[in-house]
Protein backbone atom coordinates (compact mmCIF):
# COMPACT_ATOMS: atom_id res chain seq x y z
CA UNK A 1 0.00 0.00 0.00
CA UNK A 2 1.34 3.18 -0.47
CA UNK A 3 0.26 6.69 -2.28
CA UNK A 4 1.63 7.55 -5.70
CA UNK A 5 0.45 10.96 -5.42
CA UNK A 6 -2.34 13.66 -4.39
CA UNK A 7 -5.16 12.03 -5.90
CA UNK A 8 -3.79 8.63 -6.55
CA UNK A 9 -2.74 5.45 -4.58
CA UNK A 10 -2.58 1.89 -4.06
CA UNK A 11 -4.47 -0.38 -1.49
CA UNK A 12 -4.38 -4.20 -1.37
CA UNK A 13 -3.15 -4.52 -4.72
CA UNK A 14 -5.42 -2.07 -6.67
CA UNK A 15 -4.67 1.53 -7.96
CA UNK A 16 -6.65 3.85 -6.83
CA UNK A 17 -7.62 7.22 -8.28
CA UNK A 18 -9.63 9.95 -5.85
CA UNK A 19 -12.89 10.74 -8.69
CA UNK A 20 -13.34 14.06 -8.08
CA UNK A 21 -10.16 16.02 -7.20
CA UNK A 22 -6.99 16.63 -9.20
CA UNK A 23 -3.74 16.98 -7.80
CA UNK A 24 0.03 18.48 -8.71
CA UNK A 25 2.01 15.88 -10.95
CA UNK A 26 5.27 14.84 -9.29
CA UNK A 27 8.74 14.49 -11.24
CA UNK A 28 8.55 14.55 -14.71
CA UNK A 29 4.83 15.36 -15.22
CA UNK A 30 5.26 18.51 -13.39
CA UNK A 31 4.93 21.29 -15.78
CA UNK A 32 7.53 23.49 -13.39
CA UNK A 33 9.59 23.40 -9.81
CA UNK A 34 6.89 25.19 -8.04
CA UNK A 35 4.17 21.87 -9.13
CA UNK A 36 6.88 19.50 -8.24
CA UNK A 37 7.10 21.56 -4.67
CA UNK A 38 3.25 21.17 -4.50
CA UNK A 39 2.98 17.50 -5.23
CA UNK A 40 5.55 16.66 -2.69
CA UNK A 41 3.57 18.39 -0.53
CA UNK A 42 0.07 16.97 -1.56
CA UNK A 43 1.39 13.52 -1.35
CA UNK A 44 2.61 13.84 2.01
CA UNK A 45 -1.04 14.73 3.21
CA UNK A 46 -2.61 12.51 1.23
CA UNK A 47 -0.61 9.90 3.17
CA UNK A 48 -1.85 11.38 6.41
CA UNK A 49 -4.89 11.57 5.48
CA UNK A 50 -5.10 7.63 4.55
CA UNK A 51 -3.03 6.44 8.23
CA UNK A 52 -6.66 5.54 9.27
CA UNK A 53 -9.59 4.04 8.55
CA UNK A 54 -11.15 4.79 5.26
CA UNK A 55 -14.03 4.03 3.38
CA UNK A 56 -14.20 4.02 -0.21
CA UNK A 57 -17.03 4.55 -2.96
CA UNK A 58 -16.13 3.23 -6.54
CA UNK A 59 -17.42 5.11 -9.37
CA UNK A 60 -16.08 3.07 -12.13
CA UNK A 61 -12.55 2.79 -13.65
CA UNK A 62 -10.73 6.02 -15.42
CA UNK A 63 -9.00 5.31 -18.99
CA UNK A 64 -5.93 4.03 -17.10
CA UNK A 65 -7.65 1.03 -15.50
CA UNK A 66 -7.68 2.71 -11.72
CA UNK A 67 -10.94 2.38 -9.77
CA UNK A 68 -12.00 5.98 -9.51
CA UNK A 69 -13.20 6.35 -5.81
CA UNK A 70 -14.80 8.85 -2.86
CA UNK A 71 -12.48 8.62 0.34
CA UNK A 72 -13.92 9.44 3.10
CA UNK A 73 -11.15 8.66 5.81
CA UNK A 74 -11.53 9.18 10.15
CA UNK A 75 -14.98 11.20 8.67
CA UNK A 76 -13.02 13.26 6.51
CA UNK A 77 -14.25 13.34 3.55
CA UNK A 78 -10.61 13.65 1.29
CA UNK A 79 -11.69 15.17 -1.86
CA UNK A 80 -12.35 18.43 0.22
CA UNK A 81 -10.17 18.08 2.55
CA UNK A 82 -6.98 18.22 -0.06
CA UNK A 83 -8.72 21.16 -2.00
CA UNK A 84 -8.90 23.85 1.44
CA UNK A 85 -5.20 22.58 1.89
CA UNK A 86 -4.89 24.14 -1.48
CA UNK A 87 -3.27 20.71 -2.29
CA UNK A 88 -6.08 19.64 -4.89
CA UNK A 89 -8.27 21.18 -7.00
CA UNK A 90 -11.90 20.15 -8.33
CA UNK A 91 -11.98 17.90 -11.13
CA UNK A 92 -15.41 16.83 -13.17
CA UNK A 93 -13.44 14.25 -15.46
CA UNK A 94 -12.98 17.34 -18.23
CA UNK A 95 -9.50 18.86 -19.74
CA UNK A 96 -7.27 20.46 -17.38
CA UNK A 97 -5.06 23.71 -17.21
CA UNK A 98 -1.16 21.99 -17.21
CA UNK A 99 -0.12 25.29 -15.92
CA UNK A 100 -2.47 25.88 -13.15
CA UNK A 101 0.11 25.05 -10.42
CA UNK A 102 3.03 27.34 -12.05
CA UNK A 103 0.82 30.28 -11.75
CA UNK A 104 0.16 29.64 -8.11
Amino acid sequence: DCVVDGDTFWMNRVKYRIYDIDAPEAGQGAQCQKERELAERSTLYLAQLLAGRIDLVEQGKDRYGRVLVGVTAEGVTVGPAMIAAGLARAYDGGRRDRMQWCAM
